[in-house]
């Protein structure tokens, strides 16, 4: 399945989330509006694409979104000639920021509609309550994007809100979380195995995933990932030889899910687990965007003019709601600029 799943990183943020998937051996990408945030990492200079005559954006998502309507074409060509053979593409990125923010969402837009063959995915960074003001806006106007999209498969979100420090630390985490989960299918046993067809089922499932072990006492989600209590479309176990996790473990802790995929491995001793098909972590945002109008006086400040509360509609598309599989297109043609004129106007 590795050979399958590409890893978009843009900006500085989500190219160190591709750089620990690089390590793991899947293949990446990197999109930047500034060299200086990829060149301290070893990578092939065929593999990144910096914005022509961009500078940086410095935390303005405007901006970003400006040189990406300038140079899609090209940046579409570029993902779409270079790694034609991927079926599964994550896209990399920190809602806080300006050129992950910025880009991501109108390039999954875009995307995901034109390629419908293709599974759509991305890897979110929400930022820590001790940051400052305009990451907090970014990151709700970038969320407020992000649940508007309609052929999206799994999404992470990584909150920075947590016990960890170190925020490379979270992203490492996650590239061992996921490539466990990638290698699902390797877990044998007489008592029961995951196939790939199984494993396929999981990462075309729209919706938030996380995921979580089992102490014997409860399921325990792993606190690199936004909160998220929502019901559950699908989930799967692999059971070592102490603690197995239960449909009734997952049922307590969010819902009872669907379809559940269980394997074995007997040579481990700890069960982990996998949620497909959550709710996007609204709770979260509700915290952020609670902080930002307590200091409003500041963000006036900031942008010299009032800001306008941020409504989180809290949309959930049908498509995430429906369980019928529906038939992908190779190539669908969209107008471009419509596209952009929608993000442009937010």
């Amino acid at each position: 399945m590795k050979q399958d799943v590409l890893f978009i990183g843009i900006g500085q943020a989500g190219s160190n989330i591709a750089y620990e998937m690089k390590k793991k051996g899947f293949q990446t990408f990197y999109i930047n509006s500034t060299n200086d945030d990829v060149n301290l990492l070893d990578i092939s200079d065929n593999l990144k694409y910096h914005i022509p005559g961009a500078t940086g954006c410095g935390r303005n998502r405007g901006k970003a979104l400006n040189y990406t309507r300038e140079h899609f074409t090209d940046i579409e060509n570029l993902i779409m000639t270079k790694f034609p053979m991927f079926k599964h593409i994550y896209v990399c990125f920190s809602t806080g920021g300006g050129t992950g923010s910025g880009i991501s969402p109108i390039l999954l837009s875009i995307l995901s509609k034109k390629y419908q063959n293709k599974n759509f995915g991305y890897v979110a960074v929400l930022p820590s309550r001790f940051e400052s003001i305009d990451i907090k806006s970014n990151a709700l106007e970038c969320y407020t994007q992000l649940q508007k999209l309609e052929n999206i498969s799994n999404s992470f979100f990584l909150d920075n809100n947590n016990d960890y420090d170190d925020y490379i630390e979270i992203n490492k985490i996650f590239a061992d979380e996921f490539d466990r989960f990638s290698n699902i299918t390797a877990n044998k046993s007489v008592k029961g195995n995951i196939d790939d067809d199984e494993l396929e089922k999981l990462m075309n499932t729209k919706g938030n995933v996380i995921f979580a072990s089992y102490d014997g006492a409860e399921l325990k989600v792993s606190e690199i990932f936004a909160q998220n209590d929502s019901r559950c479309e699908k989930a799967f176990v692999i059971n070592g030889t102490l603690n197995p996790i239960t449909i009734e473990h997952i049922a307590d802790k969010f819902s009872k899910p669907i379809r559940l995929f269980k394997g074995y491995n007997d040579n481990l001793k700890d069960s982990y687990a996998g949620i497909f098909g959550l709710d996007l972590p609204t709770a979260r945002l509700v915290e952020l965007q609670e902080e930002v109008l307590k200091d409003n006086d500041e963000i006036k400040k900031l942008n010299e003019e009032k800001i306008s509360e941020v409504e989180l509609g809290f949309y959930i598309p049908d498509s995430l709601k429906s369980q019928k599989e529906s038939v992908k297109k190779e190539v669908v043609d969209i107008d471009i600029e419509d596209e952009f004129k929608k993000f442009m106007a937010f």
